[in-house]
């Protein structure tokens, strides 16, 4: 399988995503990874907690938590046949998968090594998105229990020694990034540094380091899911733009 030269580890692309940004289209470029998979035509692809967003060329997702809102933002949604499962425990066969896609997962997980070992087991090559440190730093979630970074090849989890991190650095970027159009766009720009975007073949190696804490009460996971349970995912027209994309992209 061939990486593309602007997914390989190491490799960035600054002077398109700062021109992107400079006119307002660097949002463009962030969520344009969704479509710079090595994905080939004939590949079956798993997408594992595909949440509120699977991927349009997934054939099959992974969910645990279809009813609940706890771990994501926005309701499940079904583009493909569902299995429910734990990331823990995944009722394929060996190399069942010739890729898999894990958004925004793993740094929910107790067992980063473990759920990485079942990815291993039921999938040949995949990628594996999480927030970064910096992200977490920003805008940090009670239900992450992880700081995720890149190291020699692999993934590295730091357990979180706090739920929220720097108050005052989230109080300052929570109350503006929505609404204050320049400090989006340094933040398209920089999208790089906020999100891990880790591409494997073979084996996904991860270093672990300390004990997770669960940050909230059992209540209060419950009102959290109630209150996120009810939000929408993209928009109409975003889904489809992703689609037709996706269908240009992968064939």
């Amino acid at each position: 399988m061939r990486w593309p030269s602007s997914m390989r580890s190491g490799s960035r692309r600054p002077v398109l995503r700062n021109a992107l940004a400079s006119v307002g289209l660097g949002r463009l470029v962030c969520f344009s990874r969704k479509l710079r998979h090595p994905i080939r035509r004939g590949d079956l692809v798993l997408d594992i907690g595909s949440g509120g967003d699977p991927h349009p060329r997934a054939d099959v997702l992974l969910e645990r938590y279809v009813d609940s809102g706890y771990h994501r933002t926005v309701r499940f949604r079904r583009s493909a046949p569902v299995v429910i499962a734990d990331i823990a425990a995944m009722p394929f066969r060996d190399g069942a998968f010739d890729y898999s896609i894990c958004a925004h997962v793993l740094e929910h997980v107790e067992d980063p090594a473990g759920a990485a070992r079942e990815i291993t087991r039921v999938s040949k090559a995949g990628y594996v998105e999480t927030p970064s440190a910096i992200h977490e730093r920003f805008w940090p979630q009670a239900q992450h229990v992880w700081m995720v970074s890149e190291d020699d090849g692999g993934l590295v989890f730091d357990a979180k020694t706090s739920a929220h991190g720097d108050l005052g650095l989230v109080t300052f970027f929570e109350g503006r990034w929505s609404r204050d159009r320049p400090l989006m766009n340094w933040l398209w720009r920089y999208e790089q540094e906020f999100f891990i975007e880790h591409m494997w073949q073979g084996s996904l190696v991860v270093e672990v380091n300390g004990v997770p804490r669960r940050w909230l009460t059992e209540a209060e996971i419950d009102e959290l899911g109630l209150l996120l349970g009810d939000r929408n995912a993209d928009s109409p027209r975003k889904r489809q733009l992703y689609e037709w994309l996706s269908r240009v992209r992968y064939g």
